[in-house]
């Protein structure tokens, strides 16, 4: 065996780094089997020898390949609501007035609803579906749901500060109700669908920015 091969493939390894980066490469490779073909799809041996490891990384790194997936299923889903938070906070950074907030707020629900938005909302329906039988995997969306919507809570609470959000909201469960609303669109995006995703957009923003912020034109 050669020292490349030691180094990377098992409880021997002790440089942290190299541990990481291991670590790292194996969860990409069985997130993009994920992304492309599926959970079904992932196989040990080829997620390892495309990672450039040998088998027993896995089991060093995961416990198993249930553990592995069950990582690459909680990445998949923290990637995606961390998108999504990291957009409503840079919007929300550029806002000087309730007019720009408004505005801001009303192109960040828009730009939630196109393909890549609809994309991310699957891949948490996927990552939560395999929580099912995985108390773990649902431990670990949990954790960062709630690290999440506390960053996004927030955002609404320094808004509310300036009066952009209505003062007797509970900003927390404003956050919570509002990656709610964006994850049930997924009814009319998993196949054809007699709804007109317009009207949806409208009604989403009625009852967003209409109850929760204050009036607002919902045209689209």
């Amino acid at each position: 065996m050669d020292e490349e091969g030691a180094i990377a493939d098992g409880p021997w390894q002790t440089d942290e780094v190299d541990q990481a980066t291991t670590r790292e490469r194996l969860l990409e490779h069985t997130i993009a089997v994920i992304d492309a073909e599926g959970v079904p799809a992932v196989r040990v041996h080829l997620i390892a020898e495309a990672a450039g490891v040998k088998v027993p990384s896995v089991y060093h790194f995961f416990g198993s390949k249930e553990g592995m997936i069950e990582a690459a299923q909680a990445e998949r889903y923290v990637r995606s609501i961390r998108t999504s938070n990291a957009r409503f906070l840079a919007i929300f950074a550029s806002a000087a007035t309730i007019e720009q907030f408004r505005d801001a707020c009303r192109e960040m629900m828009l730009s939630y609803c196109d393909a890549a938005g609809a994309h991310r909302r699957l891949v948490r329906l996927n990552a939560l579906g395999s929580g099912y039988a995985s108390p773990a995997l649902l431990e670990a969306i949990n954790a960062a749901q709630n690290e999440v919507n506390a960053e996004f809570a927030m955002a609404l609470g320094m808004a509310q500060e300036r009066g952009w959000v209505r003062a007797d909201v509970d900003v927390c469960a404003l956050a919570a109700w509002f990656m709610g609303q964006l994850l049930g669109r997924s009814l009319i995006e998993i196949g054809p669908s007699p709804v007109d995703p317009d009207h949806w957009n409208a009604i989403a923003l009625e009852a967003i920015f209409a109850v929760a912020l204050g009036p607002i034109d919902v045209t689209v």
